[in-house]
Order: structure tokens, then C-alpha cells, then sequence
């Protein structure tokens, strides 16, 4: 009797270690192309599969027990073109996959827009636009306009280096006067 439970014992050690070895893992960082910073909220997904990630505050994500076998890795972050690559996942040790994402659309230009006398204070969007009675004093009175994208903004990096850049723009033109009178749901402000 005790030579069959060793034995029923040892084969349930190694059926748990080959279905352990049959496991891998991926994990990464995904960073911005137009800032060098690291995206968070980007959904990390292997296809036909139901593991899925997303990515932290450093850009990072990880998916473990992942079964040995071929797979297409999709990255998807907001504003951001999206990423397919294919993996084949065929031991245990984990994958690094770092990632740089292009922007979707890269047309805004703080420079081309102050140069052309068009520059933008972008908000904090949503379905509806919000509009204050005191907003075209400011306007007129800085020569800049505010301009909400609604639910469908680009990348968060293209409106925080455009916006930035305006920021010093309006610094160097106006002192710091302009910062006591602006929305206080512009976007990078602080």
C-alpha cells in the first residue's frame, strides 16, 4: 500500500511540474514616442486568449501563465497607434517586450500655431463642452483660445508638450499675470 501512494504521490509531483513548465510569461514597458515617458492604461492583450493586462503608472505590465503555443500581442493605448506583434511562447522565463508607441495623429505644433497668431489652451474634455461667461475676456485679453476635443482626445503627450510649450510661451509674453485668470481644468497646468 505504501509503495502505490509513493507512486501515486511522485506522479502527481511531476504531472504539477510539467503543467508549471508549460507555462510562460511576458512582461514590459511601453513609452511614449513623443516624450520619452512611459504610457499608463494601455491594455495589453494576447489574441485568442482570454489574458489580458494593462499597463501601470511606469508603463509597465505582465501576464503570467501564459500556455507554450504562438500568439499575437496587442497593445492598445489611448491616442496611440496600435501595436500587433507576434510571440511564440516556449519556456518558462519570462519575455521582455518594451515597447515605444507612435502617437495616432501627430498635428499639433505649439510653434506653427504661435507663429501663425492661432495658439491653444487645450481642457479636460468630455461629450458636452463647457463654456464660462469670463472665457473670451481671457481669450482676448491673452490672445489664445481655449479648445475642448470632446471624448476623443489625442495622446496625452502630444496635449502636455503642446500645452507646455504654450505655457512658456504665455510666461515670456505676459509674466505669470495670465496664470491667475486661466480655467483651472486646463490640461498639464500644474
Amino acid at each position: 500500500m505504501r509503495v502505490v501512494l509513493l507512486n501515486i504521490l511522485l506522479c502527481s509531483v511531476i504531472l504539477v511540474q510539467n503543467s508549471e513548465a508549460q507555462h510562460g510569461s511576458i512582461r514590459g514597458t511601453i513609452i511614449s514616442a513623443v516624450d520619452s515617458l512611459p504610457i499608463e492604461e494601455c491594455i495589453v492583450a494576447l489574441t485568442w486568449s482570454h489574458l489580458i493586462s494593462s499597463s501601470d503608472s511606469l508603463g509597465r505590465y505582465r501576464i503570467d501563465s501564459i500556455p507554450f503555443s504562438q500568439y499575437h500581442l496587442t497593445i492598445l493605448g489611448p491616442g496611440y497607434i496600435t501595436v500587433d506583434t507576434e510571440i511564440k511562447i516556449c519556456y518558462p522565463e519570462p519575455i521582455i517586450i518594451d515597447r515605444i508607441l507612435k502617437v495616432d495623429h501627430d498635428t499639433l505644433h505649439a510653434e506653427k500655431d504661435i507663429k501663425h497668431q492661432i495658439p491653444k489652451l487645450f481642457l479636460a474634455g468630455g461629450i458636452v463642452p463647457i463654456v464660462y461667461s469670463d472665457d473670451t475676456l481671457f481669450e482676448n485679453k491673452f490672445k489664445i483660445r481655449y479648445y475642448d476635443f470632446g471624448d476623443t482626445p489625442p495622446a496625452d503627450a502630444i496635449i502636455r508638450k503642446y500645452n507646455r510649450t504654450i505655457f512658456n510661451y504665455l510666461d515670456y509674453k505676459y509674466g505669470t499675470e495670465w496664470r491667475s485668470f486661466v480655467r483651472k481644468d486646463v490640461l498639464f497646468l500644474k
